[in-house]
């Protein structure tokens, strides 16, 4: 016969399963550090680089993921990035959407923050592939970290962005992998889920992974 005392056994076991299993959904990612030096040359990932749409739903390696993050945007030397930025602005946050999380890349501890939970790919794109992609990038602009006229800060955010982009191409070349990148973002819809102030706009995304 079951007790009651059974019954709040059971009932606290449960809870304290669910709120591990959440804790773990919700854990930060420590990525290895990206490997900066050998791999394949610069003009060999040129020649390789190309527009890919037909993705394999794949994870990518925790190490595949360091490497095109770093060459997207990482430090490589004090306080400087992989890229250029108008008057050193740094103003952008790259956001990672994977098949288990949404996380908020920091690049001073190369870590994957949490975000959001769940497999969002989707909702990067208007496009059916951007579900497959291994990973979808989304670039942010701070507007307020960008110097200079008002009017000319859009100009300035995609120039700056474009570096970060062709970075991700060569970096997913060199790894074997597929990229392309895609304006075609649903910025009022998206912006609200990820509730993002005025002055932080969805710039442009990126999708990365295994091509069939």
């Amino acid at each position: 016969m079951t007790t009651l005392h059974g019954i709040k056994s059971g009932i606290a076991a449960i809870a304290l399963t669910f709120m591990g299993l959440t804790a773990c959904a919700q854990q930060s990612i420590k990525l290895p550090p990206p490997q900066t030096s050998g791999g394949m040359p610069v003009y060999e990932a040129m020649q390789k680089r190309e527009t890919s749409r037909d993705f394999v739903n794949k994870d990518l390696t925790p190490q595949q993921i360091s490497n095109i993050l770093w060459a997207a945007y990482g430090f490589n030397r004090e306080g400087k990035r992989t890229v250029p930025s108008s008057q050193n602005s740094q103003e952008y946050t790259i956001y990672v959407f994977t098949s288990k999380n949404v996380y908020e890349w920091d690049a001073t501890t190369n870590t994957l923050e949490h975000f959001r939970n769940g497999d969002q790919r989707a909702m990067t794109g208007t496009q059916d592939f951007v579900k497959n992609a291994s990973i979808n990038l989304l670039f942010v602009a701070n507007y307020n970290k960008i110097k200079g006229k008002e009017e000319d800060k859009d100009v300035t955010a995609a120039v700056n962005c474009g570096f970060i982009m062709q970075n991700v191409h060569l970096a997913a070349a060199a790894e074997g992998l597929g990229s392309v990148v895609r304006g075609s973002v649903d910025r009022e819809k998206f912006g609200h889920y990820m509730q993002l102030p005025e002055f932080k706009k969805i710039m442009y995304a990126q999708s990365v992974g295994v091509v069939k």
